[in-house]
């Protein structure tokens, strides 16, 4: 059956998504320049996501989500910033 509706079926808007990790990050002293940006940037979402394996396998996920591509390469950076404001290293996050 899908096969026969599937061509017929309209598609979504795309969502471009660009995910930066900072290890050893903690989402409390992240929050108060993650929601600046948010503010500052309305056609981005962003989210922050932690991670705890171990006390030195830990830290948060920054995700930001648009519709806008042209914006990834901008947010990733602003991202990146407020990695490297509190002493981590900022690593892209890439799907395989």
């Amino acid at each position: 059956m899908l096969e026969d509706i599937g061509p017929r079926l309209k598609t979504g808007a795309v969502v471009h998504t660009v995910t930066v990790r900072g290890l050893g990050l903690r989402e409390g002293e992240i929050a108060e320049d993650l929601g600046a940006l948010d503010s500052a940037m309305p056609d981005v979402s962003i989210g922050s996501y932690p991670w705890f394996v171990s006390i030195k396998d830990s830290g948060v996920h920054l995700v930001a989500r648009t519709l806008r591509e042209d914006l990834l390469d901008e947010i990733e950076g602003k991202l990146s910033e407020i990695v490297r404001k509190y002493g981590a290293v900022p690593e892209r996050v890439t799907s395989a």
